[in-house]
């Protein structure tokens, strides 16, 4: 899928849709109310965090017939998780090393 629909959980936003979504290669479509998504994700992530599902809708069917900005924004998204998992990596390995 190009795109992998990431609602938030029933406790938080943290959930495991959008890590597997992002694993796999997908865009995550991310829809949240509470807050969270900025804390779990950092202010560089690189896609629109939606309000609500009709917004998210409205911007996955006007990027559909575009493969070219489709493959853009995987790219990006990829860089991006890879550079976020190394940073947590790190953070995780400096906590365990100095605990």
């Amino acid at each position: 899928s190009v795109f992998a629909l990431c609602p938030e959980g029933d406790r938080h936003f943290d959930t495991f849709r959008l890590f597997e979504s992002l694993q796999m290669g997908c865009l995550p479509v991310v829809v949240e109310r509470e807050g969270q998504a900025r804390q779990v994700l950092g202010h560089d992530f690189p896609l629109p965090i939606f309000p609500d599902w009709p917004a998210a809708l409205m911007f996955v069917r006007s990027n559909l017939p575009k493969p070219l900005v489709l493959d853009q924004m995987q790219d990006d998204v990829q860089s991006w998780w890879k550079r976020r998992k190394a940073s947590l990596s790190a953070l995780l390995h400096k906590d365990l090393l100095y605990s």
